[in-house]
């Protein structure tokens, strides 16, 4: 959508003559109708260009329930009437076993599909979940543990909420931004190179921020609000410690952040089917912080299928039966 047109020319130009090899497309554009609701970029890919391989990332995109779900994505099972012989590959971070059969039926590949499952676990990754009490003092609690320059992130579930939490990190001396999805292309562009190249210490932002973002250093990853759930957690946690080095992973639990989110799935969500698979989604991440007996890396290991031997004693669980 931001693309000039002046670009636009020579990205067709260079996809006919084969000289482009690799394109990064948006669902939206791709699947984009004209006045005579033909879809004429998919239409002019299968005439003009030759596609060999299609990959689908952030593939999570196309599950309902997901907070990140656009409807565009669970109209790319088209793909495989354009292009039947071409292989498709999708990719995630996050799928439970229920997940990746709704990503496959809806794409058309269920009957031909190869699962390759990666561990999730990261020992390096410490997980701690804390009853939201006082959210400035716990929040500064967390952040001060760390010294000036470290890199960290934290998640808020409204835009202003972002804003206010940066604009008081600031005045306490912390070098943040905050991040959302409508803030403008130049701020965006300032702030994700700001927070890759160490300009900017802490980034707070909405789920909007993370995607595509490859920093290695993260150190801690707070989510101030409840999150929408497990897998949008585990999304978000996930963007510390890609180093390998120890990365603490907080995650701030209330229920009234669990109302909030209520009401603005009610707010967001028209069906009712996919309003109540976003209610089972708050209610698995809801379970998960309210659980204080049992190993957070073996909770979440499980919810996506998979295992882990023994617990990981690093998380606060873990470590309070340490203590006892």
């Amino acid at each position: 959508s931001t693309t000039g047109k002046k670009e636009t020319k020579r990205i067709y130009e260079e996809l006919e003559k084969g000289i482009l090899k690799l394109l990064f497309v948006a669902p939206e554009t791709l699947l984009k109708e004209n006045e005579y609701e033909e879809k004429y970029f998919l239409d002019y890919l299968v005439t003009k260009c030759n596609i060999t391989h299609i990959v689908l990332d952030e593939a999570h995109g196309v599950v309902e329930s997901s907070q990140d779900f656009r409807p565009k994505y669970k109209q790319l099972g088209i793909l495989r009437e354009y292009f039947p012989e071409v292989n498709i590959a999708c990719y995630t971070a996050t799928a439970t076993p229920s997940d990746i059969l709704e990503i496959t039926t809806s794409l058309g590949i269920q009957d031909t599909v190869k699962v390759i499952d990666h561990q999730l676990h990261r020992d390096n990754l410490h997980y701690t979940v804390l009853r939201k009490t006082d959210e400035v003092c716990q929040m500064m609690g967390i952040v001060r543990q760390y010294p000036k320059g470290t890199s960290g992130l934290i998640y808020c579930n409204t835009k202003d909420k972002c804003k206010q939490v940066s604009e008081y990190l600031n005045r306490q001396g912390f070098n943040s931004a905050f991040f959302y999805s409508t803030i403008s292309k130049k701020e965006k562009n300032r702030v994700l190179e700001g927070f890759l190249n160490g300009d900017i210490d802490i980034v707070v932002g909405t789920s909007a921020f993370g995607t595509g973002i490859n920093k290695s250093n993260v150190r801690f990853v707070l989510n101030l609000d409840t999150p929408a759930g497990i897998n949008d957690m585990v999304q978000q946690l996930g963007r510390s410690g890609r180093d390998g080095e120890i990365s603490k992973c907080y995650t701030l639990y209330s229920p009234s952040d669990l109302q909030t989110l209520k009401y603005i799935l009610r707010m967001s969500i028209s069906s009712p089917v996919r309003l109540k698979k976003a209610y089972n989604k708050l209610e698995d991440v809801s379970n998960f912080c309210k659980n204080k007996e049992d190993c957070r890396s073996q909770l979440l290991l499980n919810y996506f299928g998979q295992s882990l031997n023994q617990p990981c004693g690093t998380c606060d669980t873990c470590l309070r039966g340490v203590f006892l």
